[in-house]
């Protein structure tokens, strides 16, 4: 069973949430982007997450290090290649 579940949100956060208590708060809240987010995927120990504000964000848990990616245009999902070192990026431009 999963111990933390991660949730991205049109209030602009990333919010880790702990599926042993009852508790309506989550543990942890990650604050900075400036729109909604749209999509986001959970490797290992990051956390990647996209915004409508246009920024690719890859959170390292274990250094506690934020990666910003700005792609100028809102951003509505990506995928990550299978050796988890290349990007697919679609924008609301209509471009990959």
């Amino acid at each position: 069973m999963q111990v933390t579940q991660v949730s991205g949100s049109y209030d602009t956060t990333v919010r880790f949430w702990d599926n042993r208590t009852n508790a309506y708060a989550p543990i942890d809240v990650i604050r900075g982007f400036r729109d909604s987010v749209s999509h986001l995927v959970v490797n290992k120990f990051e956390v990647l997450a996209a915004s409508i504000d246009g920024y690719l964000k890859t959170y390292d848990i274990r250094r506690g290090e934020v990666t910003e990616d700005c792609f100028q245009e809102a951003i509505h999902k990506f995928s990550l290649s299978n050796d988890c070192n290349m990007l697919a990026v679609s924008c609301t431009n209509d471009h990959i």
